[in-house]
């Protein structure tokens, strides 16, 4: 999550705060360099009523059983425009071991993610896909082998597994990046895309009086 403290348009800066209730995942932060690192939760963090210009929660929300109750408790931390940033993986169908063995609860589609930021105060301004790339891959190599071969199975990636999925062919990446290129300025102008293996969500706090 971040506190901006801005002192103009183009030399803004922004003290960043990251909230991590995993000791490992706090360490891993403090050895990446942040300074600020709170290893809690949000509820237990502290941070004051209308204190925080935004809150990025970038895939965490898949991992809590009470996904609006998660979310209800941010409206009242932010300053006048505020902002909510989050990410979360698309599509039950999409569903791969690797949901399971990274502790995922759900999958969303874009229309239960925006009701479901609605229904915690928010207004929300743009839900778009993101990955676009990513879906056919996700689907033929993880989802069709785990729900056809590998489901109930307890095996975990090992750390070289996991990197050569990560690894593609030169030509193959050039397009990769141009998709993510183009992807990024696509929803920077506030405009979505309508597929995506993941969803990103840009909401405000919703005040009912205006």
């Amino acid at each position: 999550m971040g506190m901006e403290t801005a002192e103009g348009t183009k030399d803004a800066e922004l003290d960043v705060v990251l909230v991590e209730p995993g000791p490992a995942g706090a360490r891993n932060a403090q050895k990446r360099g942040l300074s600020h690192v709170v290893c809690g939760t949000m509820q237990a963090a502290g941070f004051n009523p209308g204190s925080v210009a935004a809150i990025g929660a970038f895939d965490v929300v898949e991992h809590t059983k009470d996904h609006g109750g998660f979310l209800r408790h941010f409206p009242d931390l932010f300053e006048p425009g505020g902002m909510l940033y989050l990410t979360v993986p698309a599509y039950d169908f999409l569903w791969p071991h690797e949901d399971v063995h990274t502790g995922h609860l759900r999958r969303s589609a874009a229309k239960t993610l925006r009701k479901r930021v609605e229904r915690a105060r928010f207004k929300v301004r743009l839900v778009s896909g993101m990955f676009v790339w990513l879906i056919v891959s996700v689907a033929l190599f993880r989802c069709l082998p785990f729900h056809f071969f590998e489901r109930g199975t307890k095996g975990v990636h090992r750390a070289k597994e996991s990197k050569a999925d990560h690894c593609i062919p030169e030509l193959l990446a050039q397009l990769v990046k141009a998709l993510h290129l183009w992807g990024r300025a696509t929803t920077s102008e506030s405009r979505a895309i309508g597929v995506g293996a993941s969803l990103i969500c840009a909401a405000f706090k919703n005040d009912p009086t205006k």
